[in-house]
């Protein structure tokens, strides 16, 4: 079955909801990473990468998601060259998303 077949709680379908979340709540939680990368903290660094990961898997953007994945093992690892060199292309990646997200909606 998929997502834009199941009736959502606050929106028309379970995929408006999801779209709804991730357009609303990715830009908060991409500014937190970023702040807590620059504090090189490790494990919300790492939390922070694996909670979008989720969001990217939910919507089925699997590059972005392993891309994450590589973000939190590098976070946890402490290998803070590696984090930023991913960041740069995660957040294009995330942006593209977005943007699709917002056309893919059948609501407002």
């Amino acid at each position: 079955m998929e997502y834009r077949n199941i009736p959502g709680q606050n929106h028309p379908t379970v995929l408006d909801e999801l779209l709804h979340d991730f357009i609303r709540e990715t830009p908060q939680r991409l500014c937190r990473l970023r702040q807590k990368i620059s504090d090189e903290d490790a494990d919300e660094s790492g939390m922070l990468a694996h909670s979008l990961a989720g969001s990217c898997a939910n919507l089925g953007a699997t590059k972005t998601r392993q891309a994450m994945i590589l973000i939190e093992k590098a976070a946890r690892s402490k290998n803070w060259k590696h984090v930023r060199a991913e960041l740069g292309q995660v957040e294009t990646q995330l942006a593209d998303i977005a943007a699709e997200a917002k056309l893919l909606r059948t609501t407002g």
